[in-house]
């Protein structure tokens, strides 16, 4: 719960919400830890040049001449990017002639620089016949590109020089990003630039890296977190983009496509250039250079994306056209309530509201409001209510996934031993709780103090580290208006009680998904199971495997 996309803290503290969705309902894919160990510091570039000739031949002043046209074309935010009181950084906000939209971020203090490329195509977007593809896109980015084929040798570079890089796969984003000591940035930057302009996926680094992605979704039958995810996908509506899996094995990705008479590496081809497009990126670039530089930067390095003039994907329309989960009546998982075993030893109780969508009302954000009334400490609480009967240690509350359609709000309980065996009783205090918010209605008091501690919040917020400020900043810029990319995520800047009354009129159990996960139901998930469905002890049969898991 300690990433700010899963889930908000259960305390009124102001959060950006939630760009990538949750641990048990929209959680990113696996992320590949590729941090690289601190190498010594290259020294800092001279700043001597030589001095240029007297006469400047004709080709380098077409050169010049076209490349001050080509910056003329650049488009500059006329007004300046809002930032706390304490941030000392200076803040730009271009966009490209390709429409590559990019925040530049110039700190002469830095100690690292970074940068980071939210690229708006994640799992949802995988074809039906290949589940996993955009994750195993991700993963082959890394592995060569025209400019910089060998191997490995991005990760090399920023190993040489006090750098790492790592990058996610979320449902509807993929985001790429790195840091390294602030001296090399601009070396860092132009192979990076690469993986969005010409990348090879070869055939011999595509046969090797299905292991590596095989390898994740092993590792991921046995966490708890993984586990339920993907138990909450099987749950969605049949045939919505949400009920994909989209870790991807060799399963999915080699032996399927191959029977099907797929070739895969022409169609990580077809999907880099479906989904992958200047128009459809964001990009942060930190650094300790001026803005005029980076800005320069750039244009020069990332100008040539290509830009496909791509639209939204079906996949992401189709996804936030109709919610996941459907009503009990028709079958589906809402107002019920699903069992599930752990591996480890957890004792949880969540509950998951589907709500309407709360992106189109981020300033006034009524999900914050709702986070703070459910997830409240105080005498009075439901926490207070179910430690003082000894069934709860904690509890928090907050949105756990969102998309331009619909949204979640989550309520996770984590119970006592005395809790996890009277959980029926927790779940109808909760409900009873919510029962109790809904018919209350929007609270100004509540309100009020939530606009201050946001306000507060943002005015001192904290310097915090270079990667963390990039990676922010590339996500944000695809959900607020570049002047907001920061203040948009934090403060609440309307009051709309009639659209708080919607989300309030929503927490009804019937709108609701109830799971309790406990070792208690170990016998009756083995009773529920026929042998038959049960796989074999260490078996990794990719999906069908991680179903039976679940």
């Amino acid at each position: 719960r300690s990433d700010r996309r899963c889930c908000s803290p259960r305390r009124a503290r102001p959060v950006p919400p939630p760009l990538h969705g949750s641990a048990r309902l929209a959680a990113p894919l696996p992320r590949r830890r590729r941090a690289t160990p601190p190498g010594p510091l290259a020294a800092r570039p001279s700043s001597s040049r030589a001095l240029a000739p007297a006469t400047t031949p004709p080709a380098a002043m077409a050169s010049s001449s076209a490349a001050l046209a080509a910056a003329a074309e650049v488009k500059v935010l006329g007004e300046p990017i809002i930032k706390p009181d304490s941030d000392d950084r200076l803040y730009r906000h271009v966009t490209l002639p390709n429409r590559l939209r990019v925040v530049l971020v110039s700190d002469p203090a830095a100690d690292k620089a970074a940068a980071c490329m939210d690229v708006h195509a994640g799992s949802l977007c995988d074809p039906e016949h290949i589940p996993g593809l955009a994750h195993f896109l991700e993963h082959m980015l890394f592995l060569g590109t025209d400019k910089y084929p060998k191997e490995g040798e991005y990760h090399d570079f920023l190993a040489a020089h006090g750098g790492a890089h790592n990058a996610y796969t979320a449902l509807e984003d993929t985001v790429y990003y790195f840091d390294i000591v602030p001296e090399r940035l601009r070396e860092a930057l132009d192979r990076f630039a690469h993986f969005f302009v010409a990348p090879l996926f070869s055939e011999d680094a595509t046969a090797r890296e299905l292991n590596a992605v095989d390898s994740e979704n092993s590792n991921n039958i046995q966490s708890d977190t993984w586990r339920l995810f993907q138990l909450s996908r099987f749950l969605s509506r049949p045939g919505h983009p949400l009920a994909k899996f989209g870790t991807g094995t060799v399963a999915t990705l080699r032996d399927a496509p191959a029977a099907a008479g797929v070739d895969v590496r022409a169609a990580l081809f077809a999907f880099y250039e479906a989904h992958y497009s200047a128009n459809r990126m964001t990009l942060c670039i930190y650094g300790r250079e001026s803005l005029d530089e980076l800005q320069a930067w750039a244009l020069e390095l990332f100008g040539g994306v290509p830009d496909r003039r791509l639209d939204e994907p079906e996949t992401l329309r189709a996804a936030a056209a109709t919610p996941p989960f459907a009503p009990a009546e028709e079958g589906g998982a809402l107002g019920t309530l699903t069992h599930a075993v752990p591996v480890m030893g957890l004792r949880v109780l969540t509950v998951a509201w589907q709500l309407p969508a709360s992106r189109p009302h981020w300033r006034s954000k009524p999900l914050h409001y709702l986070s703070h009334v459910l997830g409240h400490e105080s005498e009075g609480s439901l926490l207070h209510l179910l430690k003082a009967r000894g069934w709860a240690d904690a509890l928090s509350a907050g949105e756990s996934v969102g998309t331009a359609g619909w949204s979640m709000l989550t309520l996770s309980i984590e119970l006592t031993d005395e809790g996890d065996a009277r959980a029926a009783e927790v779940l109808d205090a909760a409900f009873q709780y919510a029962a109790a918010v809904r018919a209350a209605g929007p609270d100004a008091r509540v309100g009020a103090e939530l606009v201050e501690l946001a306000a507060l919040s943002f005015k001192f917020e904290e310097k915090g580290a270079e990667l963390s400020r990039a990676q922010h900043v590339a996500t944000a810029l695809r959900h607020y208006p570049p002047a907001e990319v920061l203040s948009g995520p934090v403060l609440h800047s309307a009051n709309d009680p009639a659209a708080l009354q919607t989300f309030l009129d929503a927490l009804d159990p019937s709108r609701a998904l109830a799971q309790h996960t406990s070792k208690r139901f170990a016998d009756e998930a083995e009773a529920a199971l026929p042998a038959a469905e049960l796989p074999p002890p260490g078996a990794v049969d990719g999906a069908a495997a991680e179903e039976a898991a679940a």
